[in-house]
């Protein structure tokens, strides 16, 4: 019989957190495992790609503050469903799952921990994820840097703590169709003439668009011909569109929204710019990588170290002037800029197989289960 696994998360929009649950419930083996989602807030738009895979999906619309009846609501469920793997994702999943499972005594519960931007600061949240973690068989960090910082900082038991590092599908990345990228070529009239650098990143203020814009006003000074395309969306879309407006950079910018044609439009792409305020090890960074998309990072968005500085990509400081300078130094060496990213490619192609993160989750599920 298959392993049941319940994926925890708070919604199913679009995001890395969200796009590796979609990318597992694809390539998870379907003879050995039998999963669902459970989202707790809201199903968000990747939310009906479940069903086509066969993964039943269930939406619990967790209420306002702390909820505890949606503790008991999970124990019923996984009680009811027999499942046997719950997998939660971030700690505020893995706060009501984790317990819910603990009661419902689910064989194998576990965690990913995606970034540290919620509990760096917050020793409340350190506290509850001490407190979590007795609850979990794994802690699962998508980088050997969160790891250390789990262990270290956060004093959870070593022996609980696992690296599992995020995969990305080499394959498709490196072979975008060319009728697609014609089409948004057409569509947005771009021509051989400009230079576009792309973000990939849901439009929330934890990205930073607003620096990617700053750094942007600066940059047209010196290369008219740049144009920055922003893929994602979010509830900071219509403040994003606004400053834009008043910067002078309306013709500058594009605003893509959701899209799924992301190798089309890394293709596309002469420079790829993360400039989070924190990041674990993102998606959109290995597959920008992947396609072998010169990349510009700020410190802050660097936090598992893979970008390493003039070797993969070029690592600045978090500030417009700097991020300005090294997107413009990426734009004009062009031997250094291709040297670079051919390294980030062959690094991501050798260590961050989307097969091979399937594998180890696999691997985790049938520990105990």
């Amino acid at each position: 019989m298959p392993v049941k696994i319940a994926h925890i998360t708070l919604s199913m929009g679009t995001g890395g957190i969200e796009n590796l649950i979609l990318d597992l419930c694809k390539n998870t083996n379907k003879d050995k495992f039998d999963i669902s989602v459970i989202c707790l807030d809201s199903p968000g738009n990747l939310f009906n790609d479940l069903k086509p895979l066969g993964v039943n999906g269930f939406v619990e619309q967790r209420r306002p503050g702390l909820d505890w009846r949606l503790i008991l609501r999970l124990v019923s469920f996984f009680r009811s469903m027999q499942i046997e793997v719950v997998h939660s994702h971030n700690q505020a999943c893995a706060f009501y799952a984790g317990i819910a499972a603990f009661l419902a005594r689910v064989p194998v519960s576990i965690v990913t921990e995606h970034s540290r931007n919620y509990i760096q600061a917050k020793l409340a949240r350190r506290i509850e994820k001490k407190t979590v973690s007795l609850m979990l068989d794994k802690w699962v960090n998508v980088s050997y840097e969160l790891a250390t910082h789990t262990i270290k900082t956060d004093k959870i038991n070593s022996n609980k703590v696992e690296v599992i590092l995020n995969g990305v599908d080499c394959d498709k990345l490196t072979n975008p169709q060319q009728v697609i990228v014609n089409e948004i070529k057409n569509i947005y009239q771009l021509n051989g003439h400009n230079k576009i650098i792309v973000m990939v990143a849901r439009l929330n203020s934890i990205k930073n668009h607003a620096l990617m814009i700053d750094a942007l006003s600066l940059l047209v000074k010196d290369i008219t011909d740049v144009k920055l395309i922003l893929v994602g969306d979010g509830d900071c879309r219509s403040d994003l569109e606004k400053k834009v407006s008043q910067l002078g950079l309306t013709h500058k910018v594009l605003f893509l929204g959701l899209s799924r044609n992301i190798p089309e439009i890394l293709s596309l792409s002469d420079v790829f710019v993360l400039c989070s305020h924190s990041e674990g090890l993102p998606l959109a960074l290995l597959e920008a990588s992947a396609a072998k998309v010169p990349v510009v990072i700020t410190e802050n968005s660097n936090g598992a170290q893979f970008i390493k500085n003039m070797e993969k990509g070029i690592v600045v400081k978090d500030d417009a002037l700097s991020l300005a300078m090294g997107i413009k130094e990426c734009l004009k060496n062009h031997d250094q800029t291709i040297r670079m990213s051919a390294a980030a490619q062959k690094d991501v192609i050798e260590n961050y197989s989307l097969e091979s993160t399937v594998k180890h989750y696999e691997n985790l599920y049938l520990e105990r289960s």
